[in-house]
Order: structure tokens, then C-alpha cells, then sequence
């Protein structure tokens, strides 16, 4: 009874851990991608053809896995019924570089999941 107890314990905590691991943008380096806060040290401007590319990866995707592998964005407009923007840079304009500015633009439903992602060059406020 007592092993059959632990084993039981034993998988159900590994299916715990396997559901609260989540996996990661293949395309983007999370880490660096957090370092280039305002899009000035290139790291997020090199990413813009992925981005464009594999910008469908993100719909679906919950706001708390968006924080974790983005990080803090760097504009968050909220909308009516509980929607919300998160915009993140990918190129400033004359803060660091003096090109167009560029976002990764996130909207999400009142769920908290990705409903449209895109790159703009219109930035929300």
C-alpha cells in the first residue's frame, strides 16, 4: 500500500512538472531578447524577418508564457472587455538608431491568449 502510494505521488508529480513546463520560441533568444530593452542593441532588429516569418507562433500563447519568454513590453494598452496590446520594439526610431520605428504587436482576447500577432510601424500609445 505504501509503495503504491509513493509511486502514485512519484507520477502525478511528474505530470505536474511536465504541464508547468513550457517550451520555448525556437527563433528567439530569450535572454537576449530581454537584454534589448528598447530594440538599440540590435539583437531585436536581426529578428525582424523571423518575426514576420513565425509571428503565427504566438497566437494561442497565454500572457503569462508571453512575459516569461519576452519579457516586461515595452508599451501595454488596455481596451475595452478586458483586451489588452502588448507592444514590444524591435527597432527605435531616433532614440538609438533613427529608423522607422518597428513593434512586435500582441493583442489579446479577454482570455489572456494571443488573438493577433504583427509587426507595426505605428506605434500604440
Amino acid at each position: 500500500m505504501w509503495k503504491t502510494r509513493q509511486l502514485s505521488i512519484l507520477i502525478l508529480s511528474f505530470l505536474l512538472l511536465m504541464a508547468c513546463a513550457s517550451e520555448s520560441l525556437q527563433f528567439i533568444d530569450s535572454t537576449a531578447w530581454k537584454k534589448d530593452i528598447q530594440g538599440c542593441t540590435g539583437y531585436r532588429s536581426s529578428l525582424e524577418v523571423d518575426l514576420n516569418k513565425y509571428k503565427n507562433q504566438l497566437q494561442g500563447k497565454d500572457d503569462v508564457y508571453i512575459f516569461r519568454q519576452l519579457g516586461k513590453p515595452n508599451r501595454v494598452s488596455f481596451g475595452e472587455r478586458g483586451k489588452k496590446v502588448f507592444s514590444y520594439f524591435i527597432k527605435q526610431d531616433s532614440a538609438c538608431s533613427g529608423n522607422q520605428p518597428v513593434a512586435l504587436v500582441l493583442e489579446f482576447n479577454a482570455t489572456g491568449f494571443v488573438q493577433l500577432a504583427y509587426l507595426s510601424s505605428t506605434i500604440i500609445k
